[in-house]
């Protein structure tokens, strides 16, 4: 669903995202498919305001449903992702924000846009299992994962993985793609400002550290001992 924020671009923005993910069963067992979803939101930011939003949050609109064939999907926008978890009781997990560059910023907002517009023209559809449809030249159909995923690597398999661990690997796909630069450890007023008090656990990755100008701070060295 259409809801994106946006305001007047400023030359001393920064972007960041937040991926969020949401089960049945605590992180570390394995969920059911069908009760599981991954998205994300991107921010720009100026200052301490957030002057742009939006949500990548692909799904289908009548529920998973593993053997499907390719329907018309949804965007659902940060709110709506968390409602729908809330209704069922799911576990929300979140990663970020992690600072983001401006190109995978862009290709963000180009793939939120796309999917945007596939809700009228079924330009792309959904399809929980999408091994062979997501390469479709017409019509692809993909799932939650690799509406995401596929701005990294449009190649990543990622077979049965779902729910937490799906994200955990779309962060760690973003890392390796450049779209992530890091994590800059100031900027936890983001999660603060667009979740309020919505109750989510913090997800663990590997992510290299930033300054506030996003550069990657040197990992400290590790000492040898000289004989």
């Amino acid at each position: 669903m259409l809801s994106i924020m946006f305001l007047t671009a400023v030359l001393s923005s920064n972007h960041y995202v937040i991926v969020f993910s949401w089960q049945d069963v605590p992180d570390g067992f394995a969920p059911a498919p069908k009760l599981t979803h991954s998205f994300a939101t991107f921010v720009q930011v100026s200052g301490d305001k957030i002057d742009e939003e939006f949500t990548i949050s692909w799904a289908a609109p009548y529920g998973v449903r593993i053997l499907a064939a390719p329907e018309p999907g949804q965007n659902w926008s940060l709110q709506e992702s968390l409602t729908r978890a809330s209704e069922d009781g799911l576990k929300v997990m979140a990663w970020g924000p992690y600072r983001v560059s401006d190109a995978g910023y862009e290709k963000a907002k180009t793939r939120y846009f796309n999917l945007e517009s596939a809700e009228s023209n079924q330009s792309i559809l959904y399809k929980a299992v999408d091994r062979r449809s997501r390469r479709f030249d017409v019509q692809p159909a993909i799932n939650c994962i690799h509406a995401l995923s596929d701005m990294a690597d449009p190649n990543l398999a990622t077979g049965n993985i779902c729910g937490n661990e799906a994200s955990r690997i779309i962060v760690n796909e973003f890392v390796k793609a450049g779209i992530i630069l890091g994590d800059d450890h100031q900027a936890e007023w983001i999660r603060k400002k667009i979740l309020a008090d919505y109750p989510v656990a913090t997800g663990t990755a590997t992510v290299p550290s930033v300054d506030p100008n996003g550069t990657r701070v040197p990992e400290p060295a590790t000492a040898s001992l000289v004989k």
